[in-house]
């Protein structure tokens, strides 16, 4: 990362009076601010992305006006779910971060609501988890505030349920039984809420695989989707992974074991909500890392960079890198594929 972090910070900062849209809609600047510096952007070319957004969030988001409510820590919990209050919590849970510190503030509030990955159509997490990268109090709050009062949890009990095999397995069941799965609903939140609905979801869903490495096996069979269906709730899936194992690497293993079933869930409600496509049958006998690249003429990281640094398009800037972050942990090549197709779309 090139740029200063203080000045990183400054423009964080001018981001943190957008609401958060009722509609389930979030205010991508922040997020897309740290990946483009995460990936090398230039000051100018941060604050060249920053005045153009600030002018299309407009659009979707109005600046917060002031408003006094009173937040504790005995009655932040009160919050759950009233996305009007989201900018007041965020100062609060700002505050309580300076006079403690992230990562106490990031435990106490996890192990106090519902865990709900799904939450802004998994914008909250992957908030939470860019501002903990470069930790930034005001970001880590926001993505707390975020979960907190646009909270989805997803409510199965798996007592009765056998664990999937394998990840491959579990999505193979869910795609017998909802194979086609469509709703009218438009955004992500909405459509996860309509699987979660259809009584063929909860019948369904397997319990989660026991698998230490289950989190790695999510990942690998997210990008698959992805560079099957290139639909955007697919991107979403493979960003929200990333930014969970982010958010794991702060928390206790006590914390991560009571998130992963929620987690599971979120994954195979997103799956099913984009119809839940059959995954091609030469992937499900072959590890994900294994299949061939797509394209030849695929450009380098260096220069998926070099283009991705003055784009204004959020989510393809989040998701090449993603793609870059998770390759370096797991080289497939379709990582490489996935981020070469979005920047061609």
């Amino acid at each position: 990362m090139h740029i200063k972090l203080s000045t990183l910070g400054e423009m964080l900062e001018s981001q943190s009076s957008f609401l958060l849209d009722p509609e389930g809609f979030s205010n991508h600047g922040p997020m897309v601010l740290i990946a483009l510096a995460k990936m090398g952007a230039s000051e100018q070319q941060l604050r060249t992305y920053l005045t153009n957004s600030n002018q299309e969030n407009r659009f979707h988001s109005e600046l917060a006006q002031a408003k006094k409510l009173s937040i504790t820590q005995q009655t932040w919990p009160q919050q759950l779910n009233q996305t009007d209050n989201f900018s007041q919590l965020q100062i609060f849970f700002k505050n309580w971060i300076t006079q403690t510190s992230a990562d106490q503030v990031l435990i106490e509030v996890l192990n106090q609501i519902p865990a709900a990955p799904a939450s802004v159509a998994f914008h909250a997490i992957i908030r939470l988890a860019y501002g903990l990268e470069v930790n930034h109090s005001g970001e880590i709050a926001a993505g707390l505030a975020a979960l907190v009062v646009g909270n989805l949890p997803i409510s199965i009990e798996f007592r009765n349920k056998e664990p999937a095999a394998n990840v491959l397995d579990g999505l193979a069941a869910l795609s017998t039984e909802m194979k086609g799965f469509d709703t009218q609903e438009i955004n992500i939140t909405d459509r996860i809420r309509a699987v979660v609905a259809d009584p063929r979801f909860a019948r369904t869903v397997p319990a989660m695989p026991l698998h230490d490495d289950l989190l790695d096996e999510m990942a690998k069979t997210a990008i698959v989707i992805y560079s099957q269906t290139h639909n955007f709730t697919a991107l979403h899936m493979v960003t929200g992974l990333h930014a969970a194992r982010l958010v794991f690497s702060r928390l206790p293993i006590s914390l991560i074991k009571q998130f992963m079933p929620s987690l599971w869930l979120a994954y195979c409600a997103a799956y099913a909500s984009i119809g839940a496509p059959q995954i091609a049958p030469k992937i499900l006998t072959a590890e994900p890392t294994a299949a061939p690249s797509k394209h030849l003429n695929n450009q380098p990281w260096e220069a998926l960079f070099a283009q991705t640094l003055n784009s204004q398009r959020d989510h393809m800037i989040k998701m090449i890198y993603t793609c870059h972050q998770e390759y370096l942990r797991d080289p497939s090549p379709l990582y490489l594929d996935s981020a070469n197709a979005i920047l061609a779309s």
